[in-house]
C-alpha cells in the first residue's frame, strides 16, 4: 500500500497521491493466463517492491484502494490468490 508520488506519461486512471496497491504481478502479457506467461515479473522477486520505501509500478497492475477501507484491511486485496493460482497451473495436477 502507498500513494502515488508521480506518474508517467501516459497514465491517465491514476492521479498523484491517490492511494494504490500493487500485488505480486509487476508485469505480464494480461492475457487470460498472465500468470504463466514467460512476460511474468513479480513484485519483490524481478522487480524492486513489497517492504522497499519507494517503488515503480507499470500503471495496469497498480490498483486504487477506496478511503473507506483501512490499509490493514485493503493490504491482502492486490494479491488474491496469485501466487496459489500460479503454483497450482504449474504444477499440472488434474482435477481428481
Amino acid at each position: 500500500m502507498g500513494c502515488v508520488e508521480r506518474l508517467g506519461t501516459s497514465v491517465t486512471r491514476l492521479h498523484v497521491d491517490d492511494r494504490v496497491g500493487v500485488g505480486r504481478t509487476h508485469l505480464s502479457s494480461g492475457g487470460p493466463d498472465e500468470y504463466l506467461s514467460v512476460e511474468f515479473r513479480a513484485t519483490g522477486r524481478n522487480a524492486n517492491g513489497g517492504y522497499a520505501e519507494y517503488m515503480v509500478a507499470p500503471r495496469d497492475y497498480a490498483y486504487p484502494i477506496p478511503d473507506v477501507l483501512s490499509d490493514a484491511e485493503a493490504a491482502p486485496l492486490p494479491c488474491p490468490g496469485a501466487i496459489g493460482y500460479r503454483t497450482l497451473r504449474l504444477s499440472r495436477i488434474a482435477d481428481g
